[in-house]
Parts: structure tokens; C-alpha cells; sequence
């Protein structure tokens, strides 16, 4: 958590609490190396009270400012402060967007519940509406110490199952805190008929929901501060979750209680409550919400999805009958121009790759080779890969459209990309064309970001069907691009082995995970989940290009895995998780897929988790896996990568 929070907002309301509140604010500034905004919204005038008031609208915002500043005089982190004038709550969420705060810190006073029912919380609408982790304080009493700041020792997170979303950023602040962390499980009547007449079938059914959430809770963890196995304990408790986690805290002396907030009706919250407000409300300490948002996941997006296609792909021509057809990228043209606007994609025209641009990972000779074939009707480059009159240039803008989304995603205007187009590029090596690929689009653009933009470090992860032996052979000796594979094996190339890890300088840097035929998004998310992910965390990825091939669905014609087209759901998230973690700037490109509706569909699902309009629960995806087929992969992995990679020599 200390990775993701860089600006803390303390949302005062200048009563004797505020000092109270800011001081919390500075000390876990300082633990997460974050900056401080203090923040006070004045309420809007009414006429009621402009008849009395002593003083105008704009003293009484000097007043606010001048308390603030005195507030502030003894802060040593980096701070400013915010005095607006509006509807509390709603200024707020306007104060967090403009200031990309990424945790919340008020008080709550407490109102007596019938002042509640009739006039409400300031503080739980706050909570209600904010995209980001709230954090309120209990201040039922005057503080003693307005300077002290936290003193969390333990805490507990209301974890529902099977999807428990609040755990991850509740270990993660135990981690920062130092402080032990219960996730606590509440089920209304988990006891049925037969558990009730059988105490030991319902200890049973206990024992596997603290497993699962204990597994998902190490799972979720991606703090390089990460909390210590032996100080997370789960239990699991039958009740009303509101009334049973109060009891909890108050009886196990917890200082913090970590919820979730789900998006609910005004006439659930009536009928039904909400658990969030309850703890709010009752509960014998502080409180921190999370919001069931894509902030949870992906991340909440402040700039659009660019996408970078080009009708001059389909000038690019293959025989009849030949998989690879220009029909595959007329659909996807088609389906984004129907999904631009309702979910706010960018489309980016892109620029053709310049010859120096190729030159950085094929031979000049290649190069000759390609460009002249521009000047004949029909040339076979390999048995299966054959080139066009148009095929060259279409082949530089390729790798063009490549490089025009890392630069868009490097200057800022995009969050995330998807690339389109062909031909494809992962099986070309650095002097032939091979499998359908002319030039290597994904080796070209990372050469861009190394040597151009001097970005550090690349991951290229190739989740195509086939191995990507091109992508693989260019960068097995350079320890500043990782590549990272899971394919079907055996077929074609027949490359792509456990122990093809890399060589001199880059060994280790290459990792291949052959799977044998049937896998599905479960055993693809879990593998991401459990060796990419803590492998990306060491490696620090600065930018994560995804050679994207939709051969893995459970329709294509030349593979025979068994991922669903809703499946590429949990696949992308897990993969924007990973390039959130590391800060990461994330593209997307076309590599396979032969089969044209499940292609289209495939891809629509990859666009809607990539511009937020998808929340996939990939964790819990991942959960469903198969262990018989992930396990193997898991002690093969660790056998073979544990001695480069001590993450995966823990995790797996």
C-alpha cells in the first residue's frame, strides 16, 4: 500500500478533532512517503443564516485558511491545503479527483440515531460516494494528545465470501502499521440442517472459508513490505456481519476495522442497512473503507484507452484459406467503431516505424529481403508465411503502431493501449519470417522504449497460443527485457521449454511456461497470479507490452485450450493488476486468433476491462483453478526459476 499511496487528503470540519485528524495524516505520510493535502469544505450559505451572519462569505474562507495554517505550522511532510466552498460530500469527491488523493481521513462525532435517521452523517455520505479508501476516526471524546498519531496493533477486516476485496489493502496497511491483521468471516446462517444436527460437517465448512480467504489474502499481497504469514489470522463466525464484527473488535480490542462499500439504492440502505455505515456508527475504533470500484483492481482511470488501428492492415494479402486473414482485423475495426464511444476509447492513427527502428532487431539483410518484395505479386518467405506487394509497408506500420502506443502511454494521454494489427510479429526472428510474421511488432517496440525512451526495464508477457521463439531469441541475452510465455506444448514451433531461461547476461531473463492442452482462464489467471505476478514485483517492469493471442480460446482452430471468450476478462485484469503494482505503462497487441466471432468477442471483453467498464473478480477466477494441472507448472517453475527469481522460489 505504501507503493500506492503517494497523496493523503484529511477532510476537517475546524472542530477540536481537526488537529487530531492531520496529525494522523502526518505520521502515515511519513510511513508511506506520501504528501499531506488538508481539506475543509464551507458549507453554502442559507438565507436563514445570512440574516444573522456576522461576516461574508469570503472571511469566513479566510478564517478557515488562517486556522489551517496554524494547524499546519509543525508539519514536517509535504503538504498544502484546500478551502472550498459547497456541499460537503460533494466537494470532497471533487477535491480527491483534482488532487489525486489516494486515502481519505476524517472524524466521526457520532449522532444519536434518531438525528441520524431524520438529518444523516456528513462523514458516511463522504464514505458512500468516495472512490477511494476512507479512513474514519473514531473521536467520541475530546483527544488528550492532538499530536499523536496512529497506534494501530490490531486490526480487523469484515471479509465476505468468496470475494473479499477489502483483505488486500487491510494486509497491506497491517504491513505498514506493523500491526496484526484478522480477517473475519460473518455468515447469517451458515449452519444448514445438516450442520446443525452434525457439529463436526459445519466445523468442517469453517476450517475450508478460512483456508480459501487466507490463501487469497497471501495471494493479494504485493507490498515488497509484506505483512509476515504468522501475523494473519481468519476466523470464521456466524451472524449479522455489522453487530458480529463489532462484538469482534470490541472483544478481541482491535484498533482499526477494514470494510467494504458496494454500490447500493437508497431504498436497500432503508430496508436492509448497510454493514459500512453500521461499523461506522458502533464500532469501538477506527474505521477504513474500501470501495468496491476498479480502484480495487485495475484501477480507476483519469485518461482514456488508446487504441491504434489502421484499414491500410488489411492491405497485407494471404491466399485464400490461410488463418491468418485480412477478414480478422475488419471485424475488430468494425467492433471498435461501434465501442468507441459509449466506452471512451481513443483511436490513434498510427505512424509507420522507421528503418533505424527495424534495424534494432533485424539484419539489414532481412530488411532487403522484405522491402523487396514489395515489387513482386506474390512472395514465400517461409512455407507458411508469404508477402504481399503491400506487405512491407504494411509490416513498418506494424511495428509503427507499436511505437505510436508506447509513446502516447509514455507522454501521458493514454492510461492503457490495444494495438491492432497484422501481420502479426512474435514468431519473427532477427534474420526470417516465420509463422505468419513478417517483423517482430512487440521486439521492435521494446527496442523503442530501451534505446529511445530509456525506459530501464521492458516485460514482454506472450500469452499466444504458440510459443513466441522470435520475441524470445531477440532478448535471451539482455537482462533488461524479460520475457515471459505460456503457450501449448508440443506444437508448433516446438520451442518454449522450462529450461530455455536465457543466456550469458540474460539468463533467468526468459521464462517459459509449456502447458499441455485444456487450459482455461482459471489455470491462466492462476499462473499470472502465482509466478508472474512476485516475478514482476522483483523485476520492476517500467513498461509491460502483451503479445496478445486470442489462439487460446476454446474455439480456435489450430490450438486446443479451453479459455472462454468472457474469459480474456480475468486474464487482462490480472495483467493490469501487475502493471499497476509496478507503476507500469501497459500495451496491448494482436498477435493470434483464427476463429473470426471468437475473436471479435474475445476482444470486446479485453476493451471493457481495459478502459474499466469490466470489474472482473480475477482472484477469484484464479481460485477456481484446476490444481492438477496448475500444480505441476507451479513445482516446475519453482524447480527451474527459483534459483534467479527468490519470489518465486517462496510463492510457488
Amino acid at each position: 500500500m505504501d507503493k500506492r499511496i503517494q497523496t493523503i487528503l484529511c477532510a476537517i470540519d475546524l472542530s477540536d478533532y481537526s488537529a487530531h485528524v492531520i496529525s494522523w495524516g502526518r505520521d502515515l505520510a511519513k510511513q508511506c512517503r506520501a504528501s499531506l493535502v488538508v481539506f475543509h469544505a464551507v458549507p453554502p450559505s442559507r438565507e436563514r443564516l445570512d440574516r444573522v451572519a456576522s461576516c461574508s462569505g469570503d472571511q469566513v474562507l479566510h478564517r478557515a485558511e488562517g486556522t489551517i495554517a496554524r494547524l499546519m505550522e509543525s508539519i514536517d511532510v509535504p503538504w498544502k491545503w484546500r478551502v472550498v466552498e459547497g456541499e460537503p460530500a460533494a466537494a470532497l469527491v471533487k477535491a480527491v479527483r483534482e488532487t489525486r488523493a489516494d486515502l481519505i481521513i476524517a472524524a466521526s462525532l457520532g449522532f444519536s440515531g434518531f438525528k441520524r435517521a431524520f438529518v444523516g452523517s456528513v462523514v458516511e455520505r463522504m464514505v458512500r460516494h468516495s472512490e477511494k479508501p476512507f479512513l474514519v476516526m473514531r473521536c467520541r471524546e475530546h483527544p488528550e494528545h492532538p499530536d499523536k498519531g496512529p497506534d494501530i496493533r490490531k486490526i480487523a477486516v469484515a471479509c465476505d465470501f468468496p470475494a473479499c476485496f477489502p483483505a488486500q489493502q487491510a494486509a497491506e496497511f497491517a504491513a505498514i502499521l506493523d500491526a496484526d491483521l484478522d480477517a473475519v468471516h460473518c455468515a447469517v446462517s451458515p449452519a444448514e440442517a445438516e450442520t446443525r444436527e452434525y457439529p463436526d460437517c459445519y466445523q468442517s465448512m469453517q476450517a475450508k472459508f478460512e483456508q480459501h480467504i487466507r490463501e487469497q489474502i497471501l495471494a493479494a499481497l504485493s507490498n515488497e513490505k509484506q505483512l509476515r504469514p504468522g501475523r494473519i489470522f481468519v476466523t470464521v463466525l456466524e451472524g449479522n456481519p455489522g453487530e458480529t464484527i463489532i462484538g469482534f473488535a470490541r472483544a478481541n480490542q482491535c484498533d482499526l476495522v477494514v470494510t467494504g462499500v458496494r454500490p447500493r439504492t437508497i431504498l436497500g440502505r432503508l430496508l436492509t442497512g448497510s454493514t459500512t455505515e453500521t461499523l461506522i456508527r458502533q464500532a469501538p475504533c477506527h474505521v477504513l473503507a474500501i470501495p468496491k470500484t476498479g480502484e480495487n483492481r485495475a484501477g480507476r482511470k483519469t485518461k482514456p484507452t488508446g487504441v491504434v488501428m489502421d484499414p491500410r492492415f488489411l492491405d497485407h494479402d494471404t491466399p485464400a484459406g490461410h488463418p491468418e486473414t485480412p477478414e480478422r482485423l475488419a471485424m475488430i475495426n468494425d467492433l471498435v467503431t461501434g465501442l468507441k464511444t459509449g466506452l471512451g476509447l481513443t483511436v490513434i492513427p498510427p505512424v509507420p516505424a522507421a528503418k533505424e527502428d527495424i534495424l534494432r532487431v533485424h539484419t539489414p539483410r532481412y530488411f532487403e529481403q522484405v522491402a523487396a518484395t514489395q515489387y513482386r505479386e506474390q512472395t514465400w518467405l517461409t512455407p507458411d508465411t508469404m508477402a504481399s506487394p503491400k506487405t512491407f509497408q504494411t509490416a513498418l506500420l506494424a511495428c509503427g503502431a507499436v511505437i505510436t502506443a508506447i509513446r502516447a502511454a509514455a507522454a501521458g494521454t493514454i492510461e492503457n493501449g490495444a494495438v491492432f494489427v497484422r501481420p502479426p510479429g512474435h514468431h519473427a526472428e532477427q534474420g526470417r519470417a516465420m509463422g505468419y510474421c513478417i517483423f517482430n511488432n512487440v521486439a521492435v517496440g521494446a527496442m523503442y522504449a530501451r534505446t529511445v525512451l530509456g525506459l530501464p526495464r521492458v516485460l514482454i508477457v506472450d500469452f499466444d497460443v504458440h510459443h513466441g521463439n522470435g520475441t524470445c531469441h531477440i532478448f535471451e541475452r539482455d537482462p533488461t527485457v524479460m520475457f515471459f510465455s505460456t503457450h501449448q506444448y508440443p506444437l508448433f514451433p516446438g520451442t518454449g521449454l522450462f529450461t530455455e531461461t536465457g543466456l550469458g547476461p540474460g539468463e533467468g531473463y526468459s521464462i517459459n511456461i509449456p502447458l499441455s492442452k485444456g487450459f482455461g482462464e482459471a489455470e491462466f489467471t492462476a499462473i499470472f497470479m502465482k509466478i508472474l505476478k512476485p516475478v514482476a514485483r522483483e523485476f520492476k517492469p517500467d513498461l509491460i507490452l502483451v503479445s496478445a493471442g486470442f489462439d487460446i480460446h476454446k474455439s480456435d482452430p489450430l490450438g486446443k485450450m479451453k479459455v472462454t471468450s468472457r474469459g480474456f476478462g480475468p486474464i487482462t485484469a490480472s495483467i493490469m493488476d501487475i502493471a499497476k503494482e509496478n507503476r507500469a505503462m501497459l500495451i496491448f497487441v494482436l498477435e493470434g486468433g483464427y476463429h473470426i466471432t471468437a475473436l471479435a468477442k474475445s476482444v470486446e471483453t479485453m476493451l471493457r476491462v481495459l478502459c474499466g467498464a469490466t470489474i472482473p473478480e480475477y482472484p477469484e477466477v484464479a481460485a477456481a483453478a484446476d490444481p492438477k494441472k496448475v500444480n505441476p507448472v507451479m513445482h516446475r517453475c519453482r524447480y527451474v526459476h527459483g534459483a534467479f527469481w527468490k519470489e518465486v522460489a517462496q510463492v510457488c
